[in-house]
């Protein structure tokens, strides 16, 4: 049975004429990587910092752990990275952790295993301020494991890094997540999104477009594009073929609309047996952003 472990009911906040979160309601269940996926100032920064006590809302209400802990014990089940990394500059990564634990009030922490799980053992004992981007941000995902919370929250974790960082934050979300912990993660990225979450929330200007598995909704079907000399002769041939799911007709081709492992050799070989000749044969994947912009248009 699927256990609750963040329920949202209409939750809004204001900043004056500006409605940042429009009645969002929605729910994240035990063992999820949830995404909150939208355009630059959709509101996924609000939503995490409402939920985590940090922005009051106007109206609604969220509740954790179906209220089974008070508000402070609730939190101390919840690790969060929301902002750049901040830790003091000239101390080095063991020290800027052992920090981190006596805020928390954690005693004996595993600091050198967080270090390791984050790629950060050979560097531990260097100054903080001589980290590139990445490990800053490898080093808070650290910090917010202190203390072996159930739920992480990231909010656009690999923003502003490299390609190697981003593969490197990617693979160490990826790691958490096998720990049978449970990760909201607000994102503009929809690769990253693909390639991390198992659930995901669209949201535009605060309002929740869609949500749903990351298969659902951002599916991963792919287009072919076909042709013949007698367009009405292949339709009707493409109409037997119970796997193709849609067929749309342009001025020069027939689109349709398949599972990406689809294999086209099968077309080919019916249209052969057919007797017709096919002038023009290609397959596409179908394109993350129009599928997201075609959800927010």
């Amino acid at each position: 049975m699927a256990v609750p472990i963040l329920e949202i009911q209409h939750l809004t906040k204001r900043y004056g004429a500006i409605t940042a979160v429009n009645d969002l309601s929605l729910t994240v269940e035990k063992g999820q990587v949830f995404g909150f996926l939208g355009p630059n100032g959709s509101g996924k920064t609000t939503t995490l910092g409402t939920i985590t006590g940090i922005i009051k809302a106007n109206e609604g209400s969220y509740k954790w752990f179906e209220d089974k802990y008070s508000a402070p014990n609730a939190r101390k089940r919840i690790g969060t990275l929301l902002e750049t990394p901040n830790f003091y500059p000239y101390m080095n990564a063991t020290k800027n952790l052992e920090i981190v634990a006596h805020i928390k009030k954690v005693k004996n922490p595993p600091i050198n295993e967080l270090l390791e799980l984050v790629n950060l053992s050979e560097r531990k004992k260097s100054p903080f301020k001589t980290y590139s981007l990445g490990m800053k941000q490898r080093l808070a995902i650290a910090g917010a494991m202190i203390g072996d919370p159930d739920v992480l929250i990231f909010d656009e974790p690999t923003n502003g890094l490299d390609p190697q960082g981003i593969a490197e934050v990617r693979n160490i979300i990826n790691e958490i997540a096998s720990m049978d912990k449970s990760i909201l993660m607000a994102s503009h990225i929809l690769d990253e999104v693909e390639k991390i979450c198992s659930h995901v929330a669209i949201i535009k200007r605060g309002r929740l477009l869609a949500q749903g598995t990351v298969g659902a909704i951002i599916s991963d079907d792919a287009t072919i594009e076909i042709a013949a000399e007698n367009l009405s002769d292949l339709g009707a041939m493409l109409h037997s073929i119970e796997s193709i799911r849609n067929i749309n007709k342009n001025e020069h081709w027939l689109e349709l609309s398949v599972h990406k492992n689809f294999n086209t050799g099968e077309i080919n070989r019916l249209a052969f047996e057919k007797g017709i000749v096919l002038t023009h044969l290609a397959k596409r994947q179908r394109s993350l952003e129009a599928q997201f912009l075609e959800i927010t248009k």
